[in-house]
């Protein structure tokens, strides 16, 4: 399947209503280490960008599939899993 080609514009308002639910989904569950997207970093905004365009170029993609990607992507990075949140690392 080709890749999907969207303004990038259109992109970054969906990624914008998907990390205000995620921001909302981490606060309802006590952690308030995420910023509103106005304020989030560079990379945070390029990260749900990047998962919005996954979704939409491979819609039929398992339940792990976005999830594994992000992962990949940030494991490449030189991220690691740490037992607590580390919002402060992660920059």
């Amino acid at each position: 399947m080709e890749a999907v080609s969207f303004n990038p514009d259109y992109l970054a308002k969906i990624a914008k209503v998907c990390h205000q639910a995620n921001k909302a989904f981490c606060e309802a569950n006590e952690d308030n280490s995420q910023k509103d997207w106005n304020e989030a970093e560079e990379w945070q905004r390029e990260s749900a960008i990047k998962g919005v365009a996954f979704r939409i170029n491979n819609p039929g993609a398992g339940h792990d599939a976005q999830h594994n990607s992000w992962m990949q992507e940030k494991v490449d990075a030189g991220w690691v899993f740490g037992e607590t949140k580390d919002a402060e690392a992660q920059c």
